[in-house]
Protein backbone atom coordinates (compact mmCIF):
# COMPACT_ATOMS: atom_id res chain seq x y z
CA UNK A 1 0.00 0.00 0.00
CA UNK A 2 1.59 3.30 -1.06
CA UNK A 3 1.94 5.63 1.67
CA UNK A 4 -0.97 8.02 0.23
CA UNK A 5 -3.43 5.19 0.36
CA UNK A 6 -2.29 4.23 3.72
CA UNK A 7 -2.97 7.22 5.31
CA UNK A 8 -6.33 8.29 3.53
CA UNK A 9 -7.21 4.70 5.31
CA UNK A 10 -6.06 5.70 8.56
CA UNK A 11 -7.59 8.78 8.73
CA UNK A 12 -10.97 7.65 7.59
CA UNK A 13 -10.83 5.36 10.77
CA UNK A 14 -9.27 8.34 12.78
CA UNK A 15 -12.24 10.80 11.34
CA UNK A 16 -14.99 8.09 12.46
CA UNK A 17 -13.45 8.03 16.10
CA UNK A 18 -13.14 11.63 16.32
CA UNK A 19 -17.09 11.97 15.72
CA UNK A 20 -17.79 9.25 18.74
CA UNK A 21 -15.06 11.04 20.93
CA UNK A 22 -16.62 14.20 20.11
CA UNK A 23 -18.77 14.17 23.59
CA UNK A 24 -15.91 14.30 25.40
CA UNK A 25 -15.13 17.85 24.34
CA UNK A 26 -18.63 18.73 26.51
CA UNK A 27 -17.14 17.38 29.63
CA UNK A 28 -16.85 20.31 31.72
CA UNK A 29 -16.32 21.60 35.86
CA UNK A 30 -20.29 22.34 35.67
CA UNK A 31 -20.87 18.59 34.01
CA UNK A 32 -22.94 16.28 36.22
CA UNK A 33 -20.50 13.05 37.42
CA UNK A 34 -23.55 10.87 35.60
CA UNK A 35 -23.18 12.67 32.11
CA UNK A 36 -19.49 12.54 32.25
CA UNK A 37 -19.18 8.96 33.51
CA UNK A 38 -21.69 8.29 30.62
CA UNK A 39 -19.73 10.32 28.06
CA UNK A 40 -16.30 8.90 28.95
CA UNK A 41 -17.97 4.67 28.61
CA UNK A 42 -19.28 5.72 25.27
CA UNK A 43 -15.79 7.61 24.02
CA UNK A 44 -13.91 4.04 25.83
CA UNK A 45 -15.69 1.58 23.42
CA UNK A 46 -15.59 3.39 20.54
CA UNK A 47 -11.96 4.78 20.62
CA UNK A 48 -10.80 0.80 21.41
CA UNK A 49 -12.80 -0.28 18.01
CA UNK A 50 -10.99 2.42 16.40
CA UNK A 51 -7.43 1.67 18.12
CA UNK A 52 -8.33 -2.17 17.08
CA UNK A 53 -8.61 -1.20 13.64
CA UNK A 54 -5.94 0.97 13.19
CA UNK A 55 -3.59 -1.69 14.60
CA UNK A 56 -4.46 -4.03 11.63
CA UNK A 57 -3.31 -1.58 9.45
CA UNK A 58 0.36 -2.26 8.01
CA UNK A 59 2.55 0.75 7.10
CA UNK A 60 4.45 1.37 4.43
CA UNK A 61 7.86 0.97 5.62
CA UNK A 62 8.86 4.72 5.78
CA UNK A 63 5.70 5.06 8.40
CA UNK A 64 6.22 2.24 10.20
CA UNK A 65 8.18 3.17 13.27
CA UNK A 66 6.08 6.75 13.88
CA UNK A 67 2.80 4.54 12.88
CA UNK A 68 3.53 1.83 15.69
CA UNK A 69 4.70 4.47 18.54
CA UNK A 70 0.99 6.25 17.61
CA UNK A 71 -0.80 3.09 17.96
CA UNK A 72 1.09 1.95 20.91
CA UNK A 73 0.29 4.93 22.83
CA UNK A 74 -3.02 5.13 21.62
CA UNK A 75 -3.60 1.27 22.95
CA UNK A 76 -2.28 2.86 26.31
CA UNK A 77 -4.73 5.66 26.40
CA UNK A 78 -7.55 3.36 25.92
CA UNK A 79 -8.26 1.74 29.26
CA UNK A 80 -7.43 5.01 30.81
CA UNK A 81 -10.49 6.12 29.28
CA UNK A 82 -12.45 3.42 31.03
CA UNK A 83 -10.56 3.91 34.00
CA UNK A 84 -11.60 7.94 34.14
CA UNK A 85 -15.44 6.95 34.32
CA UNK A 86 -14.82 4.23 36.58
CA UNK A 87 -12.64 6.50 39.22
CA UNK A 88 -16.21 9.13 38.69
CA UNK A 89 -18.15 6.42 39.63
CA UNK A 90 -16.56 5.62 42.78
CA UNK A 91 -16.01 9.14 43.60
CA UNK A 92 -12.15 8.64 43.38
CA UNK A 93 -10.73 12.13 42.45
CA UNK A 94 -7.16 10.98 42.94
CA UNK A 95 -7.47 8.08 40.10
CA UNK A 96 -9.26 10.55 37.84
CA UNK A 97 -6.49 12.98 37.75
CA UNK A 98 -3.73 10.51 37.43
CA UNK A 99 -5.50 8.81 34.23
CA UNK A 100 -6.07 11.92 32.98
CA UNK A 101 -2.94 13.72 33.50
CA UNK A 102 -1.35 10.30 32.05
CA UNK A 103 -4.38 10.04 28.97
CA UNK A 104 -3.05 13.88 28.10
CA UNK A 105 0.33 12.76 28.02
CA UNK A 106 0.21 9.59 26.08
CA UNK A 107 -2.17 11.96 23.52
CA UNK A 108 0.89 14.40 23.25
CA UNK A 109 3.16 11.70 22.19
CA UNK A 110 0.71 9.98 19.82
CA UNK A 111 0.47 13.68 18.03
CA UNK A 112 4.30 13.77 17.89
CA UNK A 113 4.42 10.75 16.36
CA UNK A 114 2.70 11.87 13.40
CA UNK A 115 3.38 15.48 13.59
CA UNK A 116 4.29 16.74 9.91
CA UNK A 117 3.19 13.27 7.83
CA UNK A 118 0.38 14.08 5.78
CA UNK A 119 -2.27 12.44 7.89
CA UNK A 120 -5.15 14.78 8.21
CA UNK A 121 -7.34 13.47 11.21
CA UNK A 122 -5.09 10.63 12.69
CA UNK A 123 -2.95 12.62 15.43
CA UNK A 124 -4.89 15.51 15.47
CA UNK A 125 -7.78 14.49 17.52
CA UNK A 126 -5.85 11.69 19.34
Amino acid sequence: MSKAAFIASADAICKAADAALAPLGTINDSSSDTAAQRALQGASGAFTVAVNQLATLTPPPELAANWNRYVSDAKQAGPLISGMADAIGAGDAATLAKDASQAKQLTTDARQALAGLGFAHCGAGH
